[in-house]
């Protein structure tokens, strides 16, 4: 092994596996471009608060992953509910009243600031939408910044 990649430059980036060397230095930190992926969460979006259900109306598209990709695209905001997982990566349901806690924004307002709080396996049901973490990301940028803090 050379002393290149023994050196600081050639380690690995944990964020995104490659050389530290891809990357820019900011004094003695690192900018990585791709955010580290947060293990141990459900991310659901929730239905904005003026629709019924999740299917198509004349007045709403069908409120599916893909048209929330839309909606990130155009730099619109929508509330996203993360629900922490046991080890198996299921949601922890508590008793027979299937409610689980889970970190919730207050409703009413896209993007709005973060709480904790409890929410029912129905309402994830009916009213929301399983969403990857990276459109969980975009959609509602509030709540990583406080599950990252």
């Amino acid at each position: 092994m050379s002393t290149y990649q023994q050196s600081e430059a050639f380690r690995v980036c944990e964020h995104c596996r490659r050389a530290r060397s891809y990357h820019k230095w900011n004094g003695a930190t690192l900018a990585c471009p791709k955010p580290k992926p947060l293990t141990g969460y459900r991310f659901y979006a929730e239905l904005p608060d003026g629709r019924a259900s999740k299917s198509g109306t004349k007045k709403h598209a069908p409120f599916t992953v893909a048209t929330l990709r839309d909606v990130a695209a155009r730099g619109l905001h929508n509330n996203v509910c993360a629900v922490p997982l046991d080890e198996a990566g299921r949601p922890l349901w508590q008793g027979s009243t299937l409610n689980a806690d889970a970190f919730v924004s207050v409703r009413g307002t896209s993007n709005g600031p973060v709480c904790g709080g409890s929410v029912s396996r129905d309402y994830l049901r009916t009213r929301c939408v399983r969403v990857p973490q990276a459109l969980a990301r975009q959609l509602h940028p509030a709540m990583f910044s406080h599950l990252d803090a």
